[in-house]
């Protein structure tokens, strides 16, 4: 097999594309309508993630007993084997992928044995034009680069939201007992699963994540930087032209100016209660359309293009994790929320819980 080397300084990834056509054509593919973050497209993968939940569930059956044993990081992916050879897999996806489309009549119109569309596949078809200069296709580096932006940074940071969500829950019972009071009212009765239609019936569910993310965001700068355009003076300091402006996310959430009490979890604060009309509902705006005071996933433009199917997860693994468990803290210990910062912010200790199996 051939081997590809990324262009890891390339700017043909959304991420790192200064503002015109090609960003717009990448980001286009990957959220447009015919892209795979489409949010009508996200239900489509609904097999994949009950594969991953019932794979997790499993785990966590096979690993406690009836809340005697302890579950200890159980939410961290051993990715470590996986991401040294992460180049090599997604390489020869898309030389398989690029022989199977050269195979084919035209080119067009790669056959595939799941319904899922593939990212590689709609990268492979596409043309990229940035003002007078037209690319007719990416070539293997750029593909791999954009994959790679793909598979990393979706993995590591949700895998993190979801450890802090959890510490969240299993260190405030009453949170945890609200979210399964709400499931109560929603799912049927004798349900085995919390299925991702439930989901929109649950604002409380989706205050508790929200909530986690304004206090532990999983990312602490924007992925995207802005640029300053012009020399401009800032408290004294001379800031040159070109250079990048990061956002520090996590003191946003936190800023005693915006937020009340910002140091307490308050799933109730993303809440309002109109009992004359559809009793509670979710008020905040995570895009950052009406108003900035928090942005774990950045705003404007450049958001991050996983909102969407990142929020969607954390809700289907949360709700199904409380759903099937009852958490509590090792011997009645306080979970520790103190922080590891690094690419992105840990717990210092990972989570150790006691499980024990619900009974319905």
């Amino acid at each position: 097999m051939k081997k590809i080397f990324p262009s890891r300084f390339s700017h043909k990834t959304v991420a790192l594309s200064s503002y015109g056509g090609i960003w717009r054509v990448l980001r286009r593919n990957l959220v447009g309508t015919e892209g795979v973050l489409y949010p009508p497209r996200i239900k489509s993968y609904s097999h994949i993630r009950k594969r991953v939940l019932d794979n997790l569930v499993a785990q966590l059956n096979r690993d406690s007993k009836d809340g005697q044993e302890i579950v200890e990081d159980c939410f961290q992916k051993r990715l470590e084997d996986v991401l040294k050879s992460i180049e090599i897999l997604i390489g020869s996806f898309i030389q398989a992928r690029k022989k199977m489309k050269q195979k084919n009549e035209g080119g067009n119109n790669i056959e595939s044995s799941s319904s899922a569309l593939s990212y590689i596949d709609t990268l492979l078809e596409l043309d990229v034009q940035d003002g007078n200069d037209k690319v007719n296709s990416l070539d293997e580096a750029d593909i791999l680069s954009l994959c790679l932006e793909f598979v990393n940074p979706g993995t590591d940071s949700i895998s993190t939201a979801l450890q802090w969500v959890m510490a969240n829950v299993v260190k405030y019972s009453g949170v945890q007992a609200n979210i399964f009071s709400e499931m109560n009212q929603v799912v049927e009765q004798g349900q085995e699963w919390i299925k991702e239609n439930d989901l929109q019936k649950m604002p409380y569910l989706k205050a508790v994540i929200l909530e986690s993310l304004r206090r532990h965001p999983p990312v602490n700068l924007v992925t995207a930087p802005h640029m300053v355009t012009e020399d401009v003076e800032l408290a004294g300091y001379l800031i040159l032209k070109g250079t990048p402006v990061y956002f520090w996310i996590p003191d946003m959430g936190r800023d005693p100016n915006l937020w009340d009490d910002p140091m307490e979890f308050n799933p109730e604060r993303f809440l309002s209660s109109d009992n004359n009309k559809n009793g509670r509902q979710n008020v905040f705006d995570i895009t950052g359309n009406k108003e900035i005071k928090m942005m774990p996933f950045g705003a404007g433009r450049r958001i991050c293009p996983g909102l969407g199917v990142s929020m969607h997860n954390l809700e289907y693994l949360v709700a199904n994790l409380v759903w099937c468990f009852e958490w509590t803290p090792v011997n009645g210990e306080n979970v520790d929320l103190s922080e590891k910062i690094g690419l992105t912010t840990d717990l210092k200790n990972p989570l150790r819980a006691c499980i024990s199996p619900r009974v319905r």
